[in-house]
């Protein structure tokens, strides 16, 4: 196969030539990024990498420094000319040379014999970036010292990545819906376009990498919706489009995987789980930084006028990028292009639900709403994936009111049999119902759609068969669950009702919690609860056709870092047969108490004197029905 010349990745010859009008652009998020690059560059012209060599996956932590510290050392020599820079890329280059080992995980199984086993991991694919990287821009100025040294780590890299598939231990190739996918083969295809004169098995890796491409983008169903979430979209997502730019720009040739329109709608994906740059999806990572191959991918699929969102996100978080990658210095590469963005935020649905994964949202407007909630419907059984059905967050004029607590750090446990007993992973830490004091199973899916009603858009969740242990909701001989629906209706105004659902095939306890990390005062009378944030006050009320208890009570973190939440419970005061409980969310300023009322089939839903909406019930009184 014959590739073009050097500079073949994904950022071309003209984009290095734009390196200085990028970084120099007048708008508010190109001048942060320039300070924050120039902060950078003159702190990495220490060579050294910033990781303590402990805790969860140090060797990653290290890798993503080096990659970090040198990439940007080298871009800003690429701008520069400046011979010192230069002089700095071969020391960088020198300290993973001298690495015993790659990889955390091949630490952890071979430390004590201090024997690598090269086992392929994250580490070496974010390895074989940062060498693709150097030998791709460097090429035609290496020393013979860089070149001996880029092309040893190279055949480590390489052969580590095909040993994987030799031992058969390469499972992250055929996983799907997976970081690891992408990082793992996005990385050595990356080195293999880059260095492929010079590695003699580069067709082999290729050809493995082009295969876990397709498991890894043929995961998405056409809406695009990614189940780990929007932190590891990004993190994936990252080296799964890098590659398939890298292999456009190397072989001259359209990708077919950018026809997909999976492909193309999760790119904007992570924009409807943003709100005014405040992450609100699911899983272990939600968090969502604006990154410059997201400009780069926008503007190869025709989607760049939703690149203002990106510029809107990044302002609101007065920050740019991931702190652990190059961020700033790719943004001079392969960031926006200079003066031709639009000022003007792209339309987004205001209200949606992902079929494919089942996650959805409701707003009064997107892409940037004043109010918002997003709901958790699909499968609780996918990669950092938590047991969190039917929760939801709800944000008002950009501040979180209602939150799904997480541990905050990666623990040996986390990644265990024993995951779901952290209190960040199991359902005690959601906005979820729980039934006779337990929550869903982490292996069940529920059955969520959506519809209209009433000009509503609504979104029901149907976890009748996600409670229970690992042998369902048996007890005594029998089932003790019938049924269980959380239905959400977006009733405009910034109100949102949820409505919960739930027969038992006895009597059964009830509850309903809301997690917040906001002041909070409990009206017994009124069965309302009030968050005061700093720009508005969000209420909770309630209605219910049984006695309920409200009460506050306060989590009890795994990590000493983590603010404890405060939890609102609604429980049942008594064992109930079956129980509907109505909620409505809102900043609406009045006090009046939620009412409802059943009457001829129907579930009348007022507030004061004002007529909310009228829900329809089936003849178990369960609400739209089934």
């Amino acid at each position: 196969m014959k590739l073009t010349v050097h500079p073949r990745l994904f950022a071309r010859p003209e984009d290095f030539a734009l390196l200085d009008q990028r970084l120099n652009n007048h708008d508010p998020l190109s001048r942060s990024v320039r300070t924050a690059y120039e902060q950078a560059v003159a702190e990495f012209t220490q060579v050294r990498t910033d990781t303590g060599e402990t805790g969860h996956n140090w060797h990653l932590i290290r890798m993503r420094n080096l990659q970090k510290r040198l990439l940007t050392v080298l871009i800003e020599y690429l701008r520069t000319g400046d011979e010192q820079l230069r002089g700095l890329v071969t020391e960088y280059l020198r300290l993973p040379a001298g690495w015993d080992f790659w990889s955390w995980i091949d630490w952890r199984a071979n430390g004590a014999c201090g024997v690598p086993g090269e086992i392929y991991d994250l580490s070496y694919g974010e390895m074989g970036l940062t060498l693709a990287a150097v030998y791709d821009w460097l090429y035609d100025e290496l020393t013979d010292e860089e070149q001996e040294l880029l092309t040893a780590m190279a055949r480590r890299q390489t052969d580590a990545y095909l040993g994987a598939y030799a031992a058969d231990a390469a499972w992250w190739a055929t996983k799907e819906y997976s970081n690891w996918t992408a990082v793992t083969a996005g990385g050595a295809g990356m080195l293999a376009l880059s260095m492929y004169e010079e590695l003699d098995k580069s067709e082999e890796v290729l050809q493995r990498a082009e295969q876990a491409m397709e498991v890894f983008f043929g995961s998405l169903h056409d809406d695009g919706g990614w189940p780990e979430g929007v932190g590891y979209w990004v993190y994936g997502m990252r080296y799964g489009y890098l590659y398939l730019l890298s292999h456009e720009a190397a072989t001259g040739r359209q990708h077919p995987l950018f026809a997909s329109k999976g492909v193309r709608n999760t790119a904007v994906f992570p924009l409807l789980f943003c709100p005014q740059g405040q992450a609100v999806g699911f899983g272990d990572a939600n968090g969502f930084q604006v990154m410059p191959f997201h400009y780069r991918v926008l503007e190869r699929l025709g989607l760049a006028a939703h690149a203002a969102v990106l510029d809107e996100i990044g302002q609101r978080q007065e920050c740019f990028g991931n702190a652990s990658w190059p961020s700033e210095a790719f943004y001079g590469i392969i960031g926006p292009q200079p003066d031709t963005r639009s000022t003007e935020p792209s339309q987004l649905p205001a209200n949606n639900l992902l079929g494919g994964i089942q996650w959805g949202y409701m707003s009064d407007a997107m892409p940037m709403p004043q109010t918002f909630i997003s709901v958790r419907g699909g499968s609780a059984d996918v990669p950092h994936g938590h047991a969190d059905l039917m929760a939801f967050w709800f944000q008002a004029k950009g501040e979180q009111f209602l939150i799904n607590a997480t541990d905050g750090k990666y623990l040996d446990t986390t990644f265990s049999p024993s995951r779901y007993e952290l209190y960040g992973c199991g359902p005690l830490s959601k906005n979820t119902v729980l039934l006779n004091g337990i929550g869903i199973r982490p292996d069940s899916t529920s059955d969520t759609r959506s519809f209209d009603h009433d000009g509503h858009f609504v979104i029901q969740i149907d976890t009748s068969d996600c409670f229970g242990g690992f042998g369902g909701t048996k007890a005594y001989g029998d089932t003790w669950l019938h049924y269980c629906c959380r239905s959400f209706v977006n009733l405009g105004a910034g109100r949102y009702l949820i409505i919960d659902r739930v027969r038992f095939s006895n009597e059964g306890q009830f509850e309903a919690r809301f997690h917040t990390l906001m002041p909070m005062a409990i009206d017994d009378e009124r069965n309302i609860a009030r968050l005061s944030g700093e720009q508005a006050t969000a209420r909770l009320r309630f209605a219910c056709g049984e006695p309920v208890v409200l009460r506050e009570s306060t989590s009890a973190p795994v990590m000493p870092q983590r603010s404890a939440d405060t939890i609102l419970q609604v429980q049942s005061e008594r064992l109930v047969p079956s129980i509907t409980l109505a909620a409505l969310v809102d900043i609406a300023e009045c006090d009046d108490p939620l009412q409802m009322t059943a009457d001829d089939g129907n579930l009348i839903l007022t507030l004061g004197d004002f007529a909310l909406c009228t829900i329809p019930l089936d003849a178990n009184g369960d609400p739209f029905g089934s």
